[in-house]
């Protein structure tokens, strides 16, 4: 299904899952074995750092080990020749077996490689499976997310109830400790591992596996989660002696026991709402029952706890479930601002006299992390906020001051600044500045998001000029410099363009307190916002920090996939050290690209600036090479392999006006 709610449609049919329940159910033993990312990307990861990963020397795999443990990868890889066992039992292995299901590839949770990329190049992580794993021992429809898929889905609940038909040992660790007490089976028995170093004691451990097989002839079902790697190496020595005994790898989806465990990691967060789903048609209230703490409401509902709190202090009603709005998407690929209808809260803030305005700006400004002494009031549109900028830095005066800004900045549609050029960084040139002489400039900086460091250095100018500055902030949250804010500078913040799933045009000032008091002579209450567009504010900061990680995953994803395979392009500034999610990541060709818009089939590659004249040298070079290509959720919807050629035929032509479909 093609749609625009955050986390992955994942389908309900599953050949596999369905035959390992049935086999359970009839006592039909099995093997369901995989390994997954993890391994082979820790093998991709030494390999580039110059090892061979079946070094034999012990000095040489201690160091990789070491450097595995730098990397926050569980030790114990090689040292001890782990590694070379398990990729010669891969090397050995006879031709697929009826009843043993294995699985390699680089999945982490179902729609991993679009919604977030992986860490390695996927052509090599590939090809390191493909010189280990034979096509021939590999399952043909098995892909290692069986169990995963199932709690996605909520029909995990038909392997519990199948489990507990069968006296059943489980080996994992201690985030593992309550799994039978979670499904209910009184007949299962826990074997707790060594968190990080059960590889190194892989022998005692199948020895002991084989003692309780041995001592207990009605135990022939046993669950796994041990890491895939070492799950698989158990499973392979077992099922040589015991193929009477079905052996099971349940993954890291067994982590549904233990919440506290689950939700902080990648797969928890994604599909944090099936989860809850399936957590409840297990174990009806042990979300309440197995946390340490009440689970927060971040976790139930998807939205902040924080900002939920300061609403109700303020009256108004916080969320009680967790909301993903759900709906259609058409290709090319836009992103829907998804506004949640919200006539209660409106109703409770008109009825309850609130303060609307107030306590959006202070909401807003504990979101950012902003000083106290820094004051916001927000108003309806960018244009009525630059105006009522202008005023204040201008002594309560308009159109008092003659104001000059990049040639790139889109101010200019409004304050009409003189234009300036700027460097290769898009940055303005402190020595067209110098040679100014105007006594009533005032500055326009359109800020990026991705360079402070160019803010900072125009701020310290500024200050020790006595020039007043406004920063024109389209895409910025939470990126801003340290140091504080000077009493002749002026912040404007586009909500729609922090905020990529947008908020109209809703635009907060950022201001010292004397700033304020001089607005508040100014403004007039037809050019603040609206009661309508905070609460619109409100639930997408309430959202901020679950739709933020989707930015900043498929974010991650874009940048991998052209750094891999578009060698022409290249990042343009740091946006990768962006705190902030953004909407899309600008990119510099190199050489001049023709046309504007690309309308493909897939999505559409922006040109960022236009139309600048061949005067502003640096501004001009920049506007014909600077291209800017989505990173919101809905690109998981286009593959690697499309993303790759839309992006390349787009520049390899030399002309980015190709037509729909072609």
């Amino acid at each position: 299904m093609f749609t625009s709610r955050l986390e992955p449609d994942v389908r309900r049919d599953d050949d596999v899952f369905s035959f390992m329940v049935r086999s359970i159910l009839t006592k039909t033993p099995f093997i369901y074995s995989k390994i997954n990312h993890g391994f082979w990307e820790r093998l991709v990861a030494i390999e580039a750092e110059g090892f061979d990963i079946r070094e034999p020397a012990p000095d040489t795999r201690r160091e990789m080990d070491r450097l595995e443990k730098f990397h926050r990868v569980t030790p114990h890889m090689f040292e001890g020749g782990f590694v070379e066992e398990m990729l010669s039992l891969l090397e050995n292995s006879p031709k697929r077996r009826a009843n043993y299901i294995f699985s390699a590839g680089l999945l982490g949770w179902p729609g991993r490689l679009e919604t977030a990329g992986i860490t390695h190049d996927e052509a090599v992580c590939l090809k390191m499976i493909e010189r280990y794993v034979s096509v021939s021992i590999k399952h043909p429809t098995a892909n290692g997310m069986e169990f995963k898929r199932a709690i996605i889905n909520s029909t995990f609940i038909e392997f519990v109830r199948a489990v507990r038909t069968r006296k059943t040992l489980l080996v994992g660790n201690q985030n593992l400790s309550r799994y039978f007490e979670f499904i209910g089976h009184s007949q299962g028995e826990f074997l707790e591992i060594h968190p990080s170093r059960a590889r190194e004691a892989r022998f005692a451990l199948l020895h002991d596996i084989e003692a309780r097989l041995d001592g207990a002839a009605d135990l022939k079902l046993i669950l796994l989660q041990a890491g895939g790697s070492l799950s698989a190496w158990l499973i392979h020595h077992l099922y040589q002696k015991r193929p009477d005994v079905t052996l099971i790898d349940i993954g890291l989806g067994s982590l549904i026991c233990n919440p506290e465990a689950l939700f902080p990691t990648a797969f928890g967060r994604i599909y944090r709402k099936q989860l809850q789903d399936c957590i409840e048609s297990v174990h009806s209230g042990w979300l309440s029952k197995s946390m340490a703490k009440p689970i927060s409401r971040t976790i139930l509902t998807g939205r902040s706890d924080e900002v939920v709190s300061v609403l109700e202090k303020a009256g108004i009603d916080g969320p009680t479930h967790f909301f993903d709005p759900k709906v259609a998407v058409q290709r090319p690929i836009p992103f829907h601002l998804i506004h949640t209808q919200d006539a209660l809260r409106i109703n409770q803030i008109r009825k309850g006299q609130i303060d609307h305005r107030q306590l959006t700006s202070d909401i807003l400004k504990d979101v950012m992390g902003l000083p106290d002494e820094d004051k916001i009031i927000l108003c309806r549109s960018k244009a009525e906020a630059l105006r009522l900028a202008e005023v204040v830095l201008s002594g309560g005066e308009q159109d008092n001051l003659n104001w000059v800004s990049n040639a790139l900045s889109t101010a200019r549609l409004i304050l009409d600044p003189v234009r300036l050029d700027c460097d290769k960084n898009g940055s303005l040139l402190e020595s067209n500045l110098e040679i100014l002489s105007d006594k009533n400039l005032g500055m326009i900086y359109n800020h990026d998001g991705a360079n402070i460091s160019s803010w900072a250095r125009l701020r310290k100018y500024c200050e020790r000029s006595k020039i007043p500055l406004i920063i024109d902030n389209a895409r910025s949250l939470l990126d801003r410099p340290l140091t504080n804010r000077p009493s002749n500078e002026i912040e404007v913040l586009s909500c729609n363009g922090f905020l990529p799933w947008g908020v109209s045009d809703a635009t907060a000032i950022i201001l010292s307190s004397d700033q304020m008091r001089v607005l508040e002579q100014s403004v007039k209450d037809e050019q603040l916002l609206p009661v309508q567009t905070s609460c619109e504010l409100l639930d997408v900061l309430e959202r901020y920090e679950r739709v933020s990680f989707f930015y900043q995953r498929q974010a991650r994803r874009i940048r991998q996939l052209v750094a891999r395979n578009l060698p022409g392009l290249k990042p343009w500034l740091h946006q990768n050290k962006q705190k902030s999610p953004i909407g899309h990541l600008k990119f510099i060709s190199n050489r001049p690209l023709q046309g504007s818009n690309l309308s493909h089939e897939f999505f559409e590659i922006q040109r960022p600036y236009k139309d600048i004249p061949s005067e502003y040298v640096n501004a001009k070079f920049l506007s014909e090479r600077l291209i800017s290509i989505p990173c919101h959720p809905m690109m998981r919807h286009v593959s690697n392999h499309d993303f790759i050629e839309t992006v390349k035929m787009a520049v390899s032509s030399n002309n980015l006006a190709l037509p729909r479909g072609s």
